[in-house]
C-alpha cells in the first residue's frame, strides 16, 4: 500500500477574527510563543480532516527557520 500524504497550507486559516476578539474581550492573551492563538473550532475541523487521512499529517511552517512537525491524532 502506498503512503498517502496530506499537505495543508493553513497559515492564517486556523485563527479567526471572532476568536481573536473574544480573547481580547476576556483579557486572555491573543498570542503565545508560537504566534496567534488558534480558534478551537477550526482546530477541531483540522482534527476531522486528519482523522480522514489515517491520523497522520505533516505540518510545515513556512518561514526562514522552516520546520516540519509530524502530527498524530489519537
Amino acid at each position: 500500500m502506498k503512503n498517502k500524504y496530506l499537505f495543508l497550507d493553513f497559515d492564517g486559516i486556523l485563527n479567526s477574527n471572532k476568536n481573536y476578539r473574544t480573547l481580547q474581550m476576556l483579557g486572555i492573551p491573543t498570542r503565545d510563543e508560537c504566534g496567534t492563538i488558534f480558534d478551537p473550532q477550526y482546530v477541531e475541523y483540522l482534527r476531522d480532516i486528519i482523522d480522514i487521512f489515517a491520523g497522520i499529517c505533516y505540518l510545515q511552517k513556512c518561514s526562514v527557520n522552516s520546520i516540519i512537525v509530524k502530527v498524530s491524532v489519537t
